[in-house]
């Protein structure tokens, strides 16, 4: 992430960091770069409200895909952890599980454009390692990197599949 953080320029020929951004992300891009500022060597974030308000849908909208498994891994085991540790539902369903909830959100919205310039810092040096054509450079970038409302509603899915099948198995286990 250094090496494409220091050819952050402006510049915008084929070849360029901040023209594999700028596919990369599509339509956005504008906001994005103006959310990103680097000053004395140092990258600096601004807030992200959609980050805030939307946390995982956004992520998947942004094709996060591994955080928000992460995201959802850790939910699960900070629920389960906290009602087997409680033995009190009622005590997570008011105080645990809104103060997860919060400082998720709070996390979203302060690190959300961190962790997406992140994400696509790392995907593009893995197309770019690949050698492609400039043509199939910029079509693997598009592919990998443009929002589309298919792959969120999909991951919304798969998201809610993950989350089901989660609470069915802990419920059969736990109380048979």
């Amino acid at each position: 992430m250094e090496d494409i953080l220091d050819d952050f320029s402006g510049d915008v020929s084929s070849q360029s960091v901040d023209w594999a951004l700028r596919t990369y992300v599509g339509d956005e891009a504008k906001y994005y770069f103006t959310k990103l500022h680097k000053r004395n060597g140092q990258i600096f974030f601004s807030f992200n409200l959609a980050a805030l308000i939307l946390g995982l849908l956004w992520m998947v909208h942004r094709r996060m895909y591994l955080y928000v498994l992460y995201a959802v891994l850790f939910m699960i085991v900070m629920t389960r952890m906290s009602i087997f540790c409680l033995s009190d539902t009622s005590y997570f369903t008011f105080y645990i599980s809104p103060a997860f909830n919060l400082i998720f959100a709070m996390v979203s919205g302060f690190m959300g454009n961190f962790i997406y310039f992140k994400n696509a810092t790392r995907n593009i040096e893995k197309i770019r390692a690949m050698n492609f054509s400039e043509d199939a450079y910029e079509i693997a970038l598009l592919k990998s990197g443009n929002p589309s409302w298919i792959h969120t509603i999909l991951g919304i899915l798969v998201m809610q599949g993950i989350f089901m099948a989660e609470n069915y198995f802990f419920n059969y286990f736990y109380y048979y």
